[in-house]
């Protein structure tokens, strides 16, 4: 658990790199009113910091903002170019999200970067997954369920009793999950439960207050959060069925077509999709482990020469776990030669 409380503090550290201090509260400008004005029940303008230096080629600003509440990838698109429509006079614009309960941690839950093409993504997790992680159900008699909200490994532990034996079931907000055996033992008068045969001597404490308490050798290093909500009607198969939701958006700079030319559209259509499979593999995580569909997709045509493509593609997720993945691309041809990889170009993708 310390192993994974460290590679989150690393990947905060990654993320500080790119900002100049954590967010700040500060007196709005004029500029920062009334781009407030235009939707303030869902955002908060934290702070504008433009750097400006035409002697050395800078004109970039890194803005911070706090949502009210989790949004959509669509939403999020939406407002950061909102955001983007009154500061167009950037060649580059950063964009960081906060949560209200995260602002205080210097830890963004999203980000929308113009460089200058947008590239959106939701790192913590979604109301979607966080239903999902809350809703799911064991084969046997639960003891309890805690919500971990530590950003970007959150999770659900789930314990519970079956043919009396006690197991730890940990669900990851992609749906990956582990179960493991657990020994339970009395601990200054609480229960202790410990993981069977674990060597780091980290064990698990059921707080006064209901809440997961995490222990090592130094004492507690965390606690996960109670969850008291009624558990729903799909709560009887005991396995692990997660809605998929798209956490990233990327925009390609678009292209006027040079020429005017026609194409079949079966070729089209096949030639689209072939191309995709080289755009997608840009943005895995592990390219190398990608698997396409042979012919599995549909498409339609948006206008002359610009179609959408959708498909899925099994790749691994960051812990190594095969996972399916929907995605929508928009691809437009720039020239007549469907088989030449050059004339084409991606103005969107998105990932479920």
């Amino acid at each position: 658990m310390k192993r994974l409380l460290i590679a989150t503090t690393l990947l905060l550290l990654i993320y500080a790199c790119g900002q100049t201090t954590a967010p700040k509260k500060q007196a709005p400008s004029k500029n920062q009113t009334e781009t407030a004005a235009l939707n303030d029940s869902l955002f908060t303008i934290i702070s504008e910091k433009p750097h400006v230096d035409p002697k050395y080629g800078f004109n970039k600003c890194n803005l911070e903002i706090e949502l009210k509440h989790k949004i959509t990838i669509d939403q999020l698109v939406a407002l950061a170019r909102q955001l983007r429509n009154t500061r167009s006079s950037y060649d580059k614009l950063w964009i960081g999200y906060y949560l209200p309960e995260t602002k205080n941690k210097g830890s963004v839950w999203a980000t929308s970067n113009f460089t200058p093409q947008l590239e959106a993504e939701i790192l913590g997790t979604t109301e979607l997954e966080e239903k999902n992680m809350n809703n799911l159900s064991v084969d046997g008699e639960v003891i309890g369920k805690w919500n971990s909200e530590i950003l970007y490994a959150e999770r659900v532990y789930i314990l519970y009793d079956k043919n009396k034996k006690i197991f730890l079931k940990q669900v990851l907000k992609g749906g990956e999950s582990s179960d493991v055996d657990i020994i339970k033992t009395k601990y200054k008068g609480k229960n202790r439960y410990d993981e069977k045969g674990n060597s780091n001597k980290e064990f698990f404490l059921i707080e006064e207050n209901g809440n997961l308490g995490m222990y090592g050798e130094n004492g507690k290093f965390s606690e996960a959060k109670k969850i008291t909500d009624k558990p729903s009607s799909q709560q009887n198969s005991g396995k692990t069925i997660m809605e998929k939701e798209v956490k990233v958006y990327i925009e390609a700079p678009r292209e006027e077509i040079q020429q005017t030319f026609t194409v079949d559209e079966k070729e089209f259509s096949r030639g689209a999709f072939i191309i995709s499979k080289t755009f997608v593999e840009q943005n895995l995580k592990s390219p190398k482990s990608a698997d396409f569909p042979f012919n599995d997709f549909s498409y339609s045509i948006i206008k002359e020469n610009v179609i959408e493509i959708k498909s899925h593609v099994d790749a691994q997720n960051p812990l190594g776990v095969q996972m399916r993945n929907k995605y929508t691309i928009v691809l437009k041809l720039i020239d007549s030669d469907i088989s030449e990889p050059a004339n084409w170009r991606m103005l969107s993708i998105k990932f479920e």
